[in-house]
């Protein structure tokens, strides 16, 4: 209780996976504007910051398969980031 907050976003995107993301739609479009691949398959990031000012990426996106509570640290570690 008493532990919700409301961070403001344009966008907020959940992605999970088991191999790396899916890059038919939004990742296609974004690679276009230069978004990078690491050689997994996943957005590559530093510091969760990908190459496009403003995008950041963390979680299945950035690490590929893994635990939720990585997810879950991963996206507070991005927020802190932007």
């Amino acid at each position: 209780p008493s532990t919700e907050r409301i961070i403001p976003c344009d966008l907020a995107l959940i992605a999970a996976g088991f191999l790396h993301p899916q890059r038919e739609g939004l990742l296609e479009d974004l690679a276009e504007r230069g978004l990078e691949f690491d050689e997994r398959g996943n957005v590559k990031t530093a510091n969760y910051q990908t190459a496009l000012p403003k995008v950041f990426a963390a979680g299945d996106m950035r690490r590929g398969q893994s635990l939720v509570v990585w997810a879950i640290s991963e996206g507070r570690e991005a927020a802190r980031a932007a």
